[in-house]
This record gives C-alpha cells, sequence and structure tokens, in this order.
C-alpha cells in the first residue's frame, strides 16, 4: 500500500508480475513493463516519495521512478548469477535506505556470493 494514500494498493504474483489498484481494491490494472521476471515476492513505496516503487523479484530488484508504470532493474550485478533468495523489500520512512532487502547470489565460476541488505548496495563476499 501506497503510505501517502491508502487507496493506492500493489499486489504481486509469482506468476503474473505486479498488480496496481488505485481505488483500494475494486480494480486492477497489471504493472509489468520493464519487469524481465513476472516472478515478484514484493513491493514496497518510499515513503517520501510514492513515485519511488521498489520490486524484488526471481532476477533482482527493480525500481520504479513513475508509480509502477515502468521498471528497471537496480542491481545488474547479481543478474547473470544463480539467486539463493530476493524475497522482501522494507523502506525507511526518510525514503533514504532500502531496510530488508534479502537478496544473495552466487557466481559459480569464481566463487563469489553477493549479497545486497540495505541501501540497495550489493556485496561481494570470497567462499574461498
Amino acid at each position: 500500500m501506497d503510505p501517502n494514500d491508502s487507496n493506492i494498493v500493489y499486489l504481486t504474483s509469482d506468476v503474473s508480475g505486479v498488480y496496481k489498484s488505485i481505488d483500494g481494491g475494486d480494480t486492477w490494472k497489471p504493472k509489468c513493463t520493464g519487469l524481465e521476471s513476472l516472478d515478484v515476492a514484493s513491493v514496497a513505496v518510499d515513503p517520501s516519495n510514492s513515485n519511488n516503487v521498489w520490486a524484488s523479484t526471481g532476477l533482482g530488484l527493480y525500481k520504479s521512478e513513475d508509480a509502477g508504470d515502468s521498471w528497471t532493474m537496480n542491481n545488474s550485478s547479481i543478474r547473470n548469477f544463480s539467486l539463493v533468495g530476493l524475497q522482501a523489500i522494507s523502506i525507511s520512512q526518510d525514503g533514504q535506505t532500502i531496510l530488508c532487502v534479502s537478496c544473495l547470489a552466487y557466481d559459480y565460476q569464481n566463487n563469489y556470493l553477493y549479497a545486497g541488505t540495505s541501501g540497495a548496495n550489493v556485496w561481494k563476499i570470497s567462499v574461498e
């Protein structure tokens, strides 16, 4: 739900992407332009700017700057790896920090684990 407008609600699906309602859930429209994966686990709306919406998918973290009308991948550095999980997003009240993105990807060729948990940053960890 948009924290600034309770009539705006987002719904995610692991097979059909993101849906948005602007009338409190009475009607829904798909909002998947730019998503390379329709396996969407969660959506979070930036409390300080409702146009900024984040979505976690089976391929990575996506951001919309137009309230869900279009999406771009935010962490392209993990897209060619095996994803272990990308499940939840929470944004701080000031909109400056993504508080809880559980994202893991493993690079089998080079033995690195990529983990992203805060502020849309990705950490590269050697597992040798």
